[in-house]
């Protein structure tokens, strides 16, 4: 692809104390050669296309612009880099450069009818963009949710997943559970390899990234939490506690671990073991336990019956404290 530059006329936006944007018209063939669609994805923005966008929807749009009269009159939006810039002239207008290459604009709204033009022939046009320069990474999350998460309702996990690797991220507890879960979905060691459903359909995992990421969240509260205390804020400590400690739940219950007769990697079950991994740890006469360690420790929850029925409203609260009761803790008393 060629490194020149794109360059067009726009208008500079400001709404409130939201970062300012500029709207101008592109062709929908140039924005395709320079649209990624998820930061894990950025150098291979097909692979990110065919993992989020509906086949279906596609090709439907892309029939809808086949037709003569096809029009989009709503503008895309997108965040470009920090190399994009814009030159202002006096009346608010001027022109914005954008780098011509691969990667350089993430699409946080109109994925669909972007890639739809992949399905309509040949058939290219102009159309309208709303675009940010160098918008940090939590911005692009609250536009894509609002946008997407709200009025659509996509999965928070697919909205996780998307906005994933940008280090620069103030959002650090976000960004540091994302990447907890990450290595126990890829890591061939982890009770958790490929059972994370890390895009939202169901039938990816065990337990949807969203739930677990609320609960792993706890783990980095403020207010006590264990890897807010700075013996445990190394990383690579976080990610072998947790990792060991499921390993030694999951060796404990092999027949209960990634079953879906029984609760234990249910959403109740998972919060109720991730409430007492801290207590777990404390009670423990080792600073790091291993997997041997907890395993050891949680001997005891083989009597739990995590067969039995789902609680209701506040239920991994009560399963919290009657394994805990099992395994000689307390917890919530």
């Amino acid at each position: 692809m060629s490194s020149q530059i794109i360059a067009k006329k726009a208008f500079k936006i400001n709404q409130g104390d939201f970062p300012e944007f500029y709207v101008f018209s592109i062709n929908s063939k140039i924005l395709r050669e320079i649209a990624y669609v998820t930061v894990r994805t950025k150098d291979n923005p097909q692979e990110g296309i065919q993992r989020i966008l509906d086949p279906d929807r596609r090709r439907k749009i892309g029939q809808y612009i086949k037709k003569p009269q096809a029009c989009f009159p709503n503008t895309i939006i997108i965040s470009l880099s920090k190399q994009a810039k814009f030159d202002s002239d006096k009346d608010g207008t001027g022109t914005i450069s954008i780098p011509h290459r691969k990667g350089e604009a993430f699409i946080l709204d109109g994925q669909h009818r972007l890639y739809g033009f992949d399905d309509a022939g040949g058939k290219e046009f102009d159309l309208v963009i709303s675009a940010f320069i160098d918008l940090r990474t939590e911005l692009q999350a609250h536009i894509f949710r609002t946008i997407n998460g709200e009025q659509k309702r996509v999965n928070k996990s697919l909205v996780y997943d998307l906005l994933s690797l940008d280090k620069d991220t103030e959002d650090f507890k976000t960004m540091r559970c994302h990447a907890l879960i990450r290595e126990l979905y890829e890591d061939k060691d982890s009770p958790w390899f490929h059972s994370i459903s890390v895009t939202g359909p169901k039938e990816e995992g065990i337990i949807s990234q969203a739930n677990l990421m609320s609960y792993l969240l706890r783990l980095f509260s403020s207010r006590g939490g264990l890897f807010s205390n700075e013996n445990y804020s190394n990383y690579n400590i976080q990610y072998n506690l947790i990792k060991d400690y499921f390993q030694a739940i999951s060796e404990l219950m092999p027949h209960a671990w990634a079953n879906d007769k029984y609760m234990l990697c249910k959403t109740t079950g998972v919060d109720a073991l991730l409430r007492l991994f801290p207590i777990v740890i404390n009670k423990n006469t080792i600073k790091y336990p291993s997997r041997k360690d907890f395993k050891n420790f949680l001997e005891p929850i083989r009597k739990v019956d995590f067969q039995q029925p789902l609680y209701g409203a506040g239920g991994a609260r009560i399963f919290a404290i009657e394994i805990a009761k099992k395994i000689g803790v307390s917890y919530g008393d």
